[in-house]
């Protein structure tokens, strides 16, 4: 064999090996999206932005035994219509709404960072875009992937009308919404209007 012969075969198995290296790194990076994938809670496929009339089946089932809809709907704190105070705490609603909660409690999550066990960790399967595991910020719709979006964390209700820090209650993800830092900061504090 000629020496063109020989560098002919050396080129065919430095390409084959390349594509190799190529083919195994694919493998393995999809691999890994398989397995963090399969860290996250199952994604919330229902309906959304809509006002609640009713309890679904799977809400019904959740709500039983000592904790039913109607026997927690007929507690005390559950109609009180003229103290906003008692009619979410020091009662028997609040009591057994907290104790449900924390029996049933599966993730728990950190306010910062982009970790697992983050709130932006989670975010990507509890808030997803269906099909996708990017979200939409609250307040700008702008999507989470977005290059110019920087992540801030925003209340449901205002942190600074209430009295949560940033653990327990304040890294709950049910009012705990991802936000772009610009236009949360330009909300500041201020109450929602129309």
């Amino acid at each position: 064999m000629n020496n063109g012969g020989k560098i002919s075969t050396l080129k065919k198995c430095v390409s084959f090996f390349i594509a190799f290296i190529l083919l195994f790194t694919v493998s393995v990076k999809r691999n890994r999206a398989v397995l963090a994938a399969s860290d996250l809670p199952v994604p919330n496929t229902a309906a959304r932005h809509e006002i609640c009339t009713s309890l679904s089946e799977a809400a019904l089932a959740y709500y039983s035994g000592d904790y039913s809809y109607s026997r927690l709907s007929s507690m005390s704190g559950a109609k009180n219509l003229t103290d906003g105070y008692a009619a979410i705490q020091d009662n028997e609603l609040y009591t057994a709404l907290h104790t449900l909660m924390s029996e049933t409690h599966v993730f728990y999550t950190s306010y910062s960072g982009y970790n697992k066990g983050s709130l932006a960790y989670y975010w990507k399967s509890t808030d997803a875009v269906p099909g996708s595991l990017t979200y939409i910020m609250f307040y700008s719709d702008i999507y989470g992937d977005s290059p110019s979006a920087k992540l801030n964390r925003e209340h449901i209700w205002p942190k600074s009308r209430a009295s949560f820090s940033t653990s327990n209650g304040g890294a709950d993800l049910h009012h705990l919404r991802p936000s772009v830092e610009s236009v949360n900061l330009a909300k500041s504090d201020h109450a929602f209007g129309f």
